[in-house]
């Protein structure tokens, strides 16, 4: 098998020293699990696309929390519940 390497990878950083630092926030309040640190994952994963509307990890980490959010009973019949 011959692989040719296109070149010398480049390491992803994050553009935005603010919006990063509220994605690890909002991975952390994510991981907790609980009614209110959902709640504030939502709205720190929000602020992150305000910044950056194309930020894959935030809309991944948005969709995962609104599923907890659903999956634990944290959301009201016109979130979807």
């Amino acid at each position: 098998m011959n692989v040719a390497l296109l070149g010398k990878a480049t390491p992803k950083t994050h553009a935005n020293a603010e919006s990063f630092s509220l994605l690890m926030q909002a991975n952390h309040f994510m991981s907790m699990m609980s009614r209110d640190s959902l709640e504030k994952a939502k709205d720190l994963y929000e602020s992150v696309l305000e910044i950056d509307s194309n930020d894959a990890r935030a809309w991944a980490g948005l969709a995962r929390t609104l599923i907890a959010q659903a999956g634990y009973g944290f959301t009201d019949n016109e979130q979807g519940s």
